[in-house]
């Protein structure tokens, strides 16, 4: 409104009156009282009036609901412990017990709706406790002269710590609040109230300034409030906390509550972690999780694949071929610590967005290819397809979460040193100086990128993409055609043709290597004819032998119609067993019986086999003619 007046002909203003307006908010807040605590049917009315009373003048009200019948844990004779100032996560331990124990209990968990656990007691004083940007609270019942619960006393408090959760507020006496005041001196909601004579008491300081209405209505950013003082509500890790959101005041989005939907799955492998790394190196591994119970842990682990991710991003391939519902184990120790890495891949064909290269920390804010957390115990970066569908986890366990997974977003290449980065991030970079961001040189020195890692990086990319033509058919002397890339010539594939499918994405070949057969492989010992991509390995025929490494290819052939090849995947040096992929005929193979554990086994298809290496059906098979290794140009 503007009042208006006329000076010299002409319109002048005298004043205006300017009025802020905002949208009705409501939310959803569920109740769940502990034993001990009586929370009535008239309780729970009142602090619903109370609290919708209180957060009126914000225009925000709430749709209280009550959980009853969970039993929670042994508190103890002292009730809820206090949270120490010096923890670095949000919620202590007892307090993350009583959380676990309730997801665990109810099932599902509503993500856009606010928790507050009622206990009967604490210790130090405790009346209540929920962090910055966290959806669980907990707040102890206070009781009237009749011993039942002061409805008004409770609406007061949870009113304050839903402040600190949902919104963000700060306390009046914080010196990193807009307006700092003497605690306990206000009738703010946010201030600690006074039973003194003159102050507010402990029901009537529910007072909210115009400068919070703001703040409730757009909150403010909050830059890496993992360090804010836990005494305030310091963001706590439980659950995933991503880093696009903590850095600048946001909400979970639908793609990280995606992630968030399957902590189960990401907790289960880091506590059995060792178990599964052990039994997976036989054969692959089921998840004894029912909820995820087709997820399986690959024998086909320790191949690599967080480092192709590294070298695809290089060379722009960000395209991978796992297995549906997959996990893989790999140890790394880069620039001397050691971490746990599980590569969780969605779907078969995993291809990552175009987006998944970020110029700065900044980006992370809205981007859709890919998300950064941590918790507790690990950090996450998970990637998504081109419509927004989860494609591929990684999960780090190291020795500081929030630093590792911000560290290896740069081991990745996900994001490297520029000046744009630093113009961007100037207003956080004091809060990573932890972090060193390494240029694209020093990446390469870290991983180790030398001539020799670079041919076993080809090997393992192509041994990964023949995994592909799993099952397809055997069918003797080729299917349509020898060369084709398309479906129509591999659906189905004998064994030479098999492998010069091989040898043309390890090798870097432009078109298949045609014509290839067994008989051309034994004559190229002679003549060299191969020996561009394909070169016999010396005194590989011989029965002492052990230098046997993926990606080779072995050969018996008994005459120009009569031979057999495949590639080799794996040797134990302990069983003395070798596992390869092949192209197999109906009829299968000398030691046929140690194949059929595997997972897909088959006859007259392509498959995993395994053989001992000096059985019946690779050197002491007639025609026996060892071994031929690939010569790699990527």
């Amino acid at each position: 409104m503007v009042a208006q007046y006329e000076k010299d002909k002409e319109n002048a203003y005298a004043g205006g009156l300017w009025a802020a307006t905002y949208q009705n908010k409501t939310f959803t807040l569920y109740v769940v009282p502990l034993p001990g605590v009586d929370f009535t049917q008239s309780v729970h009315g009142n602090l619903q009036n109370y609290l919708n009373r209180i957060y009126s003048q914000a225009v925000v009200s709430w749709n209280v609901q009550v959980i009853k019948g969970f039993t929670g844990i042994d508190l103890g004779e002292n009730g809820l412990d206090h949270a120490e100032n010096e923890l670095l996560s949000a919620y202590n331990p007892e307090m993350n017990s009583v959380i676990s124990a309730f997801k665990a209990w109810q099932g599902s968990i509503n993500s856009q709706a606010a928790y507050l656990f009622l206990v009967p007691r604490a210790d130090g004083g405790l009346q209540g406790y929920m962090p910055f940007n966290r959806q669980f609270g907990f707040v102890v019942a206070p009781t009237g002269s009749d011993g039942n619960v002061d409805a008004a006393a409770l609406a007061r408090t949870v009113a304050h710590e839903l402040g600190h959760g949902i919104f963000s507020l700060r306390h009046t006496f914080s010196e990193k609040n807009f307006v700092t005041l003497p605690q306990g001196k206000t009738d703010n909601l946010m201030d600690y109230p006074s039973t003194g004579s003159g102050l507010a008491t402990a029901t009537d300081a529910t007072k909210l300034d115009k400068y919070q209405w703001d703040l409730i209505h757009d909150p403010q950013r909050v830059w890496f409030s993992w360090l804010e003082e836990e005494g305030e509500g310091e963001i706590g890790i439980y659950g995933v906390t991503w880093l696009g959101n903590v850095l600048f005041g946001l909400y979970p989005d639908e793609q990280e509550r995606e992630i968030e939907t399957r902590l189960e799955l990401f907790n289960h492998i880091y506590q059995e972690y060792e178990n599964y790394y052990n039994n997976s190196k036989i054969k692959d591994i089921y998840l004894s999780v029912d909820k995820y119970k087709n997820w399986s842990v690959r024998k086909a682990s320790f191949q690599g694949i967080a480092k192709k991710v590294f070298k695809g991003l290089k060379t722009n391939d960000n395209t991978f071929n796992l297995w549906n519902e997959g996990i893989y184990f790999e140890d790394y120790k880069l620039e001397g610590k050691s971490y746990k890495i599980a590569i969780y891949s969605a779907r078969k064909n995993i291809v990552l967005g175009e987006t998944i290269r970020i110029k700065s920390f900044s980006q992370l804010r809205y981007n859709k290819s890919i998300k950064a957390g941590y918790t507790k115990n690990y950090g996450l970066i998970s990637f998504y397809d081109t419509e927004g569908k989860m494609n591929m986890v990684i999960q780090i366990i190291g020795e500081s979460s929030k630093k590792d997974v911000t560290q290896w977003l740069n081991y990745l290449g996900l994001i490297l040193p520029s000046r744009e980065q630093e113009k961007e991030d100037k207003d956080i970079i004091d809060k990573i100086l932890e972090v060193i961001l390494h240029d694209i040189n020093k990446l390469n020195e870290i991983w180790g990128e030398k001539k020799e890692d670079q041919e076993e990086s080809a090997i393992e990319i192509a041994l990964t993409e023949m995994e592909e033509f799993l099952g397809n058919s055997y069918a003797y002397g080729g299917g349509d055609s020898r060369t084709s890339l398309d479906e129509k010539g591999t659906d189905e594939m004998d064994c030479s043709e098999f492998v010069a499918r091989f040898l043309q994405k390890a090798c870097g070949l432009e078109e298949v290597p045609s014509p290839f057969y067994t008989s051309l492989m034994l004559s190229s010992m002679q003549d060299g004819s191969f020996d561009s991509f394909l070169q016999h390995v010396k005194n590989s025929e011989k029965e002492d032998f052990k230098d046997i490494r993926p990606g080779d290819v072995f050969l018996w052939s008994r005459s120009s119609s009569d031979g057999h090849t495949g590639v080799v995947v794996s040797y134990d040096k302990e069983t003395d067993k070798v596992t390869v992929i092949e192209a197999i005929g109906i009829s299968g193979a000398a030691e046929e019986s140690l194949s059929k554990d595997i997972e897909g086994y088959c006859q007259g298809c392509i498959r995993k086999s395994i053989y001992t290496r000096t059985g019946k059906a690779l050197y002491k098979h007639a025609g026996w003619k060892g071994y031929f290794r690939a010569v790699t140009t990527k």
